[in-house]
């Protein structure tokens, strides 16, 4: 059974004897620790967080440290929109859940406030911890 745990990874194609990728995402708030496993064939994950690189997102409204959520995981067609998109949800706060929502094809998994655990509908989670 093929999986990658990243950050960020574009997916083409699949492994051999599988129909998708499984793509372990971390958990922000135990180093190690896994807290959903997304199964994707073609196209992007992307996570933006706080837990590598500490407080570097800022909300543009108020020019502090965005803190609303502990992570944000955008599933898109392609690295670069997820991975601006990722961003942009955790920068966004609160209603970012219903903006990603809005856009068409691509999902997402929001960790927060503290471990509570969101995602829009489509988000293809095989499993989630807790």
């Amino acid at each position: 059974m093929s999986s990658t745990v990243a950050a960020d990874v574009q997916l083409v194609g699949v492994p051999a004897g599988e129909v998708t990728w499984r793509v372990g995402i971390a958990n922000p708030l135990v180093r190690g620790e896994l807290i959903a496993v997304a199964r994707c064939a073609d196209g992007a994950l992307a996570t933006s967080g706080t837990s590598e690189r500490g407080q570097h997102i800022l909300d543009p409204i108020s020019g502090r440290p965005a803190s609303y959520f502990e992570s944000v995981s955008i599933l898109a067609r392609t690295l670069v929109e997820a991975d601006v998109l990722a961003t942009a949800a955790f920068a966004r706060g609160e209603n970012a859940i219903e903006w990603i929502s809005g856009r068409p094809h691509v999902e997402g998994l929001f960790v927060g406030p503290g471990t509570r655990l969101r995602t829009t509908s489509g988000f293809p989670c095989e499993s989630i911890a807790g």
